[in-house]
């Protein structure tokens, strides 16, 4: 579903965000992207609709299928749903209907169908009766959610989430998991709660200063403490109470 190959990025100032990062995620899979404060992870999810613009240095992506392209960018951007980490940078509209049906309006959808994605999505993110709430008088988990359900109401087949539990209440963080487990979308999920990408996530991919430094079965990369350690993470606490996996899969290094 997603393929990228040999991705390198710089912004105009001259960081390096991506050094010659590849990686493969299955259809209907559900993949982690960890790694420390400015180690590119915000800056891969952002190429992957074309949000940096298209790979210029070096590299490719393909998404279902699509390459990467002048051409191709629209129908990428109608597939590939992303939910910010801080949900203020993506509400702009007066009240929760508008915002979650700006999206489905760009879609050649009449007036009937628009309205019942966004019934559906509201419903999906237990939002339902919120339509003519101001976003922005929200808790911040419901604007998250809000965000999530603006981008569900498109029916994209990747989603890609930027810490989607950060500031999350136990609760909201628990029904978020839950959530995100029932979509059915391939989902590439960037995160420093490392419970919750045990939690939901098959495969990890570990992010190092824009290099991809290890990757593999999320148990057994997160489960090695001398490796997280040396990449700025620590192994989730509920991992100490696990018996081991055995040997790390190979890629690893």
């Amino acid at each position: 579903m997603i393929v990228i190959d040999h991705l390198h990025f710089a912004y105009p100032d001259g960081r390096l965000a991506l050094r010659d990062v590849s990686l493969r995620i299955g259809r209907g899979e559900t993949a982690g992207l960890v790694g420390p404060n400015g180690a590119g992870k915000s800056t891969l999810l952002l190429h992957l609709n074309g949000l940096l613009g298209l790979p210029r240095q070096a590299g490719s992506i393909c998404v279902d299928g699509l390459m990467l392209s002048e051409e191709s960018l629209p129908e990428v951007r109608r597939r590939v749903g992303l939910v910010f980490q801080d949900p203020d940078d993506q509400l702009f509209s007066t009240t929760v209907e508008e915002d979650v049906s700006f999206g489905p309006q760009q879609l050649d959808l009449t007036p009937g169908e628009v309205g019942a994605r966004v019934a559906k999505a509201l419903a999906a993110v237990q939002l339902s009766g919120f339509q003519q709430r101001i976003p922005h008088h929200l808790s911040l988990g419901e604007k998250k959610r809000v965000c999530l359900a603006g981008v569900l109401a498109c029916q994209p087949a990747v989603l890609l989430f930027d810490e989607p539990t950060a500031d999350f209440d136990p609760r909201g963080r628990r029904e978020f998991i839950e959530l995100c487990r029932s979509l059915p979308a391939t989902k590439l999920i960037a995160s420093h709660d490392l419970e919750m990408i045990l939690a939901l996530c098959t495969r990890v991919f570990v992010l190092d200063a824009g290099l991809l430094v290890a990757s593999g079965a999320t148990h057994e990369i997160l489960g090695d403490e001398p490796l997280m350690l040396a990449h700025g993470l620590e192994k989730p606490h509920s991992l100490f109470h696990r018996h081991p996996h055995g040997p790390m899969p190979e890629g690893h290094h």
